[in-house]
């Protein structure tokens, strides 16, 4: 089993959180489907995908910790509280809004499908894995600035 790449609910950019709020209140039933789109045309090494799902099926083990909820309060104070309380508190990822799969070329191929609101969430967490497994994989070093 891979250790998970993404271990603390709030490795997110603020603003997701901030456009699951406004989406929530504005169109809490809304069903989404979009896709990922590499503009790069990468080919990833065969199972790539496979790795991919197997970490985002970890995140369904992330629970949001009273320490990230003070957090994202200081930091949207315009929020409300019921979405800190109800909605993040009882937050829970499910893989089945994500597929992800390699064409017969090893193109990735990914689509985010569900309730707007929750997929929103998931957008920036794909990413880093996505970004983290190929540096890996491919025994690149990725530095942050």
């Amino acid at each position: 089993m891979m250790k998970p790449i993404i271990e603390n609910f709030t490795f997110n950019d603020v603003y997701k959180f901030n456009m699951c709020y406004a989406v929530l209140n504005c169109f809490p039933r809304a069903i989404v489907k979009y896709k990922f789109y590499d503009r790069n045309k990468t080919v990833y090494p065969k199972g790539f995908a496979d790795a991919v799902m197997e970490q985002v099926k970890l995140l369904e083990k992330l629970k949001i910790t009273y320490w990230e909820i003070e957090g994202l309060k200081k930091k949207c104070p315009y929020v409300a509280e019921w979405f800190f309380e109800t909605t993040l508190r009882g937050f829970k990822y499910d893989s089945s809004w994500v597929k992800v799969w390699q064409d017969d070329e090893g193109h990735l191929e990914m689509e985010f499908n569900g309730h707007w609101w929750q997929t929103i969430l998931l957008e920036v967490q794909v990413m880093q894995i996505i970004c983290s497994l190929y540096y890996s994989i491919s025994g690149l070093i990725l530095l942050a600035f």
